[in-house]
C-alpha cells in the first residue's frame, strides 16, 4: 500500500532539510512526518492488525541511530551505550529494554522503525499470515502483510546521521532497563 498517496512526504522533508534545528530536534520533526504520513495510510484504510498491548514486534531487531538513542537516553535519564558493531539477528525473542507488561514506556519518543511499522490484515486468499495468529517463536520468520516507514524517511534519518553512522539494535545502546 502506499501510504503516500494523500500525504506528500517529498514536500514535508524538503521543509525539514530547511530548518536549522539541532539534530535531536529535526530527528523529532521526522518522526512527526512519520506519525502524519501513518495516520493518513489508516485514515485511507489500511487494514492496520496493530493494537495497544499486542508487542510481538517489540520482541526482534528494533535499528535505531545515535541521536535516537540519545533521545531515549534524556527521555528516560538512562546512559546509553556505544555499540561495538551491530547486533547479528537474533533467534529467541528478546524483548526490547523499554517494554514493560507489553506496553511502550518511550512510546511519545518511540524510534522511526516503531512509528511506521504496522503488520496489516492479510488479503483474503493471500498466502500471507495474520500477525494475530502467528506465535512470537514464529513471528520472526512469518510471513507477514507489514507496513514500514517509508524509505524517504529512513534515507532522511540516515543522512542527518552522516557517513559514520548506522544503526544498531535498540538493545546495543541500552543492554538492559530492568
Amino acid at each position: 500500500m502506499d501510504i503516500t498517496a494523500k500525504f506528500d512526504i517529498d514536500r514535508e522533508l524538503k521543509r525539514w532539510a530547511l530548518d536549522g534545528a539541532r539534530k535531536a530536534l529535526k530527528v523529532g520533526k521526522l518522526h512527526q512526518i512519520a506519525d502524519r504520513a501513518s495516520e493518513s495510510a489508516i485514515a485511507q484504510g489500511a487494514p492496520v492488525e496493530c493494537e495497544k498491548g499486542c508487542s510481538k514486534c517489540c520482541h526482534y531487531r528494533i535499528d535505531i541511530t545515535q541521536t535516537e538513542a540519545d533521545i531515549l537516553s534524556e527521555y528516560t535519564g538512562r546512559t546509553r551505550k556505544t555499540p561495538d558493531r551491530p547486533r547479528d539477528m537474533f533467534q529467541e525473542p528478546i524483548p526490547c529494554p523499554f517494554l514493560v507488561e507489553n506496553q511502550c514506556t518511550v512510546y511519545p519518543v518511540r524510534p522511526l522503525q516503531c512509528r511506521g511499522y504496522f503488520a496489516l490484515v492479510p488479503a483474503a486468499g493471500s498466502d500471507l499470515v495474520s500477525c494475530r495468529s502467528a506465535s512470537l517463536a514464529d513471528y520472526r520468520t512469518a510471513r507477514l502483510h507489514v507496513l514500514r516507514p517509508p524509505q524517504a524517511l529512513v534515507a532522511a534519518l540516515l543522512g542527518l546521521e552522516g557517513a559514520s553512522n548506522r544503526f544498531a539494535d535498540i538493545r546495543d545502546y541500552f543492554p538492559s532497563v530492568r
